[in-house]
């Protein structure tokens, strides 16, 4: 009769502290696909990007916050979708408690990344924005029209654009801790 292996530990185990967090890390594994889709929603990745000084993707009001909380790295990719585009930039630190001081403190914001038939974005125009925290990793996400037109309060599609950029980073952030946990319980160190 032969032991069933432990279920892995939660991914959230995983991804709260660097010291655990140990998986290789980089814009291409973050932002591993070509394609996301939420809820029918379809965006295709135009270009990804590193910043070792996070400060360098960011406008001032966030700049100094990550610089305050030892960003480690900022990761953006940006995605399409008709007339719109989303840059999601996800940010590490060291531990759970530096990433919710990170959110806490925001201020706008990420630069947007131009690129991939993508012209530059949301420098001079209102964008909508938003920003979130999982683990030791705080992602912000930055939308708007392709055309330079603004993306005020009203503009529906690109709040929508924006939140599903959200929702991508945290789903891409959580496969991590799963992947880590799964091989945890696979070959345990």
């Amino acid at each position: 009769f032969k032991d069933e292996p432990p279920p892995p530990p939660p991914p959230q185990d995983f991804i709260k502290d660097a010291k655990r967090d140990k998986a290789p890390l980089s814009a291409g594994t973050l932002f591993d696909t070509e394609r996301f889709s939420v809820q029918g929603r379809d965006y295709a990745l135009t270009k990804k990007d590193t910043s070792g000084n996070c400060a360098d993707a960011a406008y001032a009001g966030l700049g100094p916050v990550l610089t305050r909380h030892d960003c480690g790295a900022l990761y953006r990719a940006t995605y399409r979708r008709g007339g719109l585009a989303v840059t999601i930039g996800i940010a590490t630190f060291q531990d759970t408690a530096t990433a919710a001081r990170v959110r806490k403190e925001y201020a706008p914001n990420l630069v947007a990344l131009p690129g991939g038939g993508v012209p530059d974005f949301c420098r001079t125009v209102t964008c909508r924005t938003t920003a979130n925290q999982v683990g030791r990793y705080a992602y912000f996400t930055i939308a708007g029209r392709v055309d330079g037109k603004p993306s005020g309060t009203s503009d529906t599609a690109a709040t929508r654009a924006a939140r599903d950029g959200s929702d991508f980073a945290r789903a891409r952030i959580l496969q991590r801790g799963r992947e880590q946990a799964e091989k945890s319980v696979r070959s345990p160190s």
